[in-house]
């Protein structure tokens, strides 16, 4: 998993650009990736985020990020982490019971929908 893309998919969520977020999505996609571990991947970016938010110098450098774990901290609300957190654990138990590749794909849709839906209704 490129690392970048995960901030892809986080950088058009913070946008709320529905096209760059599926246009990341398909390219991830294209590489046929462990859905749940791209999922736990941005679970564990946000759980970051949700630490640089409390206190910034906690956040370590250890996977190269720092600065852009420190920069969607002051772009995104608290809130909004937290609802992007839920619904990416959501997703994830959705994957995780999923019987089908097909089934993963769905459940990507269901999480980018309901996200893209709060974004719209703010």
């Amino acid at each position: 998993l490129d690392h970048g893309q995960v901030y892809g998919v986080l950088q058009a969520l913070l946008e709320g650009d529905a096209r760059a977020l599926l246009e990341s999505v398909r390219h991830l996609a294209e590489q046929g990736p462990d859905w749940a571990g791209v999922l736990a991947e941005i679970l564990n970016v946000l759980h970051r985020v949700v630490i640089a938010q409390a206190l910034p110098e906690a956040v370590d450098n250890g996977q190269g990020d720092r600065d852009r774990v420190l920069a969607l901290a002051q772009a995104l609300p608290a809130e909004d982490v937290q609802f992007y957190y839920q619904m990416g654990l959501i997703g994830l138990r959705l994957i995780l019971a999923a019987v089908s590749k097909w089934c993963c794909c769905a459940c990507w849709h269901f999480v980018l929908q309901a996200v893209m839906a709060r974004r719209e209704h703010r």
